[in-house]
């Protein structure tokens, strides 16, 4: 008789140099085996104009460099639309005065910050802070 043995598995990626940029590739779709069909994940989520990483996300080497891992938020990609072959993206960047604006095609609008928060993030960009 063959028993089943149950596993956890942790697969992690740790940062070997900081990068100026941290993009953070949210899943937006997943495929639905029972439907053969690709859809949307329409859930809320939650994500902050500040962003601290804890150390363990560091390689040794890295951590030995690096005293703080902080990051500010720079722009936001979401995609609009219930299907997930069907709709639009939209960008929001904040430039160098730290206003937010709202890029959609070619309508460029400036944009309260608060209004970012309300779309469900497909890419969120973060720019390192270097604090030291």
């Amino acid at each position: 008789m063959i028993q089943a043995l149950a596993l956890e598995v942790i697969f992690k990626d740790l940062i070997d140099k900081m990068p100026k940029v941290l993009i953070i590739h949210l899943n937006t779709y997943y495929f639905d085996h029972k439907t053969g069909v690709t859809k949307k994940i329409n859930y809320a989520i939650d994500f902050n104009e500040d962003l601290t990483l804890s150390s363990s996300y560091l390689s040794n080497e890295a951590n030995s460099i690096n005293s703080h891992l902080s990051f500010e938020l720079i722009s936001v990609i979401c995609h609009k639309g219930q299907k997930a072959n069907e709709g639009h993206y939209i960008s929001f960047c904040k430039d160098d005065k730290q206003s937010w604006w709202s890029l959609n095609d070619a309508k460029i609008l400036q944009i309260d910050k608060k209004n970012i928060f309300k779309f469900r993030p497909y890419l969120l960009f973060y720019q390192y802070r270097n604090l030291n």
